[in-house]
């Protein structure tokens, strides 16, 4: 792995479209979440993989400025209280994002 570790399960809940319920939230990493780890790049500077939680808040805020669709105070609390006071290993956690759609939802679009 890239880290050479595995991602905290607590964290891959975190970030995990199931647990992220704030509108908005969860769509912006799945739809930027190159472009987030990119920027996490960026502003690693040690090359660690790892960034503190607000560091990443700040990368994704910023990303949402620039893309045109700033994301909510509701909604940046929300990423910080998900996030909690751990190291982010972002590669991992980015890559391994994926959209789940519990089954209420996927009866009710189909």
């Amino acid at each position: 792995e890239e880290l050479g570790r595995d991602c905290p399960p607590a964290l891959v809940k975190a970030i995990s479209a199931q647990a992220v319920r704030d509108t908005g939230v969860s769509e912006f990493i799945y739809s930027y979440r190159g472009a987030l780890l990119r920027g996490c790049r960026v502003v690693d500077t040690r090359g660690s993989g790892l960034l503190e939680p607000e560091v990443f808040v700040e990368v994704a805020g910023a990303l949402a400025e620039v893309v045109g669709s700033p994301l909510s105070e509701r909604q940046v609390e929300r990423l910080r209280r998900m996030l909690g006071s751990r190291l982010v290993p972002f590669a991992l956690a980015l890559n391994r994002f994926e959209t789940v759609l519990d089954k209420e939802m996927a009866a009710r679009h189909l």
